[in-house]
């Protein structure tokens, strides 16, 4: 039973703090494909006007 009181104390005191860890940590392989998805597009646009020798 006290152990039972002390993990409702720890969750009660901690909760809001595991939850933003837990948000953090799965955001962010998000935040990592939208980087990468970014870096490609800009790699393929500056590929595509490098290599048109026209363009000024």
């Amino acid at each position: 039973m006290a152990f039972l009181v002390l993990q409702q104390l720890l969750e009660k005191f901690h909760g809001p703090d595991i939850a933003g860890v837990e948000a953090g940590i799965v955001g962010f392989p998000v935040k990592f494909a939208g980087a990468l998805f970014s870096l490609e597009a800009a790699l393929q646009d500056f590929l595509d006007v490098f290599a048109d020798g026209k363009r000024i």
